[in-house]
């Protein structure tokens, strides 16, 4: 169950990061389509490095787990 979870929280934030990655540039680049709307960058920014955090995390746990 707990190696699950690590990788259930890993793919969750690394969708969430490319995610946040692609509104940011897709806002840079002018692009109508922008997954969060293109809000603010620094939501982008803020939203990349928690997703990062959350894959450290997650991937430190599933090797504590083995």
């Amino acid at each position: 169950m707990d190696r699950w979870l690590c990788w259930g929280a890993l793919s969750i934030s690394g969708l969430f990061l490319l995610l946040f990655l692609l509104d940011l540039i897709f806002a840079m680049a002018g692009i109508p389509f922008q997954p969060f709307g293109g809000i603010d960058w620094t939501l982008d920014i803020f939203g990349m490095l928690s997703s990062a955090l959350l894959l450290w995390l997650s991937w430190s746990a599933l090797r504590e787990t083995r």
